[in-house]
């Protein structure tokens, strides 16, 4: 109704006989006034749009955070099964742990005792560096431990660093490294055990939508493995547990997905 006004104001005027210079003016005046408004009302809905995606971007970005955390061990304990090994291990504060025992899935800890020994991951052979997924790499080599590492080049020479005499060190092309893994672990389910003393933990159930424990389809990426299904879906049930299957895209896709 407000966008025809002027119209009908003008045509008021026009079949009244009362058409003048002054009747224009107001007429230019609330064309400008309607066009005004119709600007500044496609810019509030710009500001609102861009608002809403700089929210959803903050919030996808939050939910990256957290899962890097949880497959870490932050705040928690966290159970990593590599697919098709079945090799397990206990993520914890970015330690990759050994079990000498049992891992419970009931808590995430050794034979289900929080203060059960652990055995840091020592890589004995080139094919064991295959369940380190924390890979920096430059110029198709990557550079592997369960500890950081310093990787940089140097006079065109690549130095793949260790950061402690501990723990080894493998640099090894991409190509080899999938030829190598690809049978070994080219998938690995999370199972993080949330620990709400600790104030680095995750907060399970989590408010941000885009952290999706995927309990369902990691259950079922176990159903030849009775054993294995039946435990993760014990643990799926737990409140402050979040089970979630990633594929290891370098080792199934290939170069292709690097």
């Amino acid at each position: 109704m407000v966008a025809i006004y002027p119209v009908l104001c003008l045509l008021v005027a026009v079949v009244s006989g009362k058409f003048s210079f002054f009747f224009i003016v107001i007429i230019g005046q609330i064309f400008q006034l309607q066009t005004a408004s119709g600007f500044v009302e496609l810019s509030e809905t710009e500001h609102v749009q861009m608002a809403e995606e700089k929210a959803e971007l903050e919030e996808m970005i939050a939910a990256k955070q957290m899962v890097d955390k949880m497959k870490a061990g932050i705040g928690g304990s966290t159970i990593a099964i590599h697919t098709p090994s079945g090799r397990q291990f206990i993520h914890r504060h970015r330690w990759i742990l050994i079990c000498p025992g049992k891992i419970s899935f009931e808590n995430g800890h050794c034979s289900g005792d929080s203060l059960q020994s652990l055995n840091s991951f020592e890589p004995a052979t080139d094919q064991e560096f295959c369940y380190i997924k924390n890979r920096p790499a430059i110029n198709g080599t990557l550079c592997l431990s369960p500890q950081p590492v310093n990787f940089y080049m140097e006079n065109n020479t690549l130095i793949c660093q260790r950061t402690s005499k501990f723990f080894p060190v493998l640099m090894v092309s991409i190509e080899d490294y999938i030829k190598t893994c690809k049978a070994i672990t080219n998938r690995v389910t999370y199972v993080y055990f949330s620990n709400d003393k600790d104030p680095t933990h995750v907060e399970l159930p989590s408010r941000n939508q885009r952290l999706r424990c995927d309990d369902q389809r990691t259950v079922e990426n176990y159903k030849y493995n009775f054993a294995a299904r039946h435990l993760v879906a014990k643990a799926a049930k737990l409140a402050e547990v979040c089970v979630f299957t990633e594929e290891d895209l370098l080792t199934v896709g290939g170069l292709s997905q690097r």
